[in-house]
């Protein structure tokens, strides 16, 4: 065959891009952040934080013997959030959005506190100095 036959017109390349997820198949270029490591890490620690969440208040009005138990599996949910956040927080932020989450998550969390806490505090401040200092850029890579 010719090379003329081989290629692809901008419309053929938009329809085939676009019929992709109609017939139910995974496209990374219609979606390329959420397949990042930064991406898929917020989504876990999300989910953890929901898990968790679910559990606060569960033992009010729970009959005493209840209590121990609802309070385990709470303890075991902080725990995974944590943990799902101390990875997040030890990703390199992608792009400014994500530094700015960061930035929350770490007020909020108070994670400067939390065992391993430094590490991600270094990786915050590397981001920071990465993606806002143009002329950092090359120190904190």
């Amino acid at each position: 065959m010719a090379a003329a036959e081989h290629k692809l017109s901008r419309r053929a390349l938009l329809g085939a891009a676009v019929a992709l997820p109609v017939a139910g198949a995974a496209s990374p270029l219609l979606h390329p952040l959420t397949e990042s490591p930064w991406h898929r890490a917020l989504a876990d620690y999300r989910a953890a934080e929901t898990e968790m969440r679910a559990f606060e208040g569960r033992t009010a009005g729970a009959p005493w013997e209840q209590q121990a138990a609802i309070e385990e599996a709470y303890g075991d949910r902080l725990d995974a959030m944590y943990d799902a956040l101390r990875r997040l927080m030890r990703l390199r932020a992608p792009d400014l959005p994500a530094l700015a989450t960061k930035i929350v998550l770490a007020v909020d969390h108070e994670v400067a506190t939390l065992t391993g806490g430094e590490a991600c505090m270094a990786t915050l401040k590397g981001d920071a100095l990465r993606l806002t200092l143009p002329q950092q850029r090359a120190i904190s890579d």
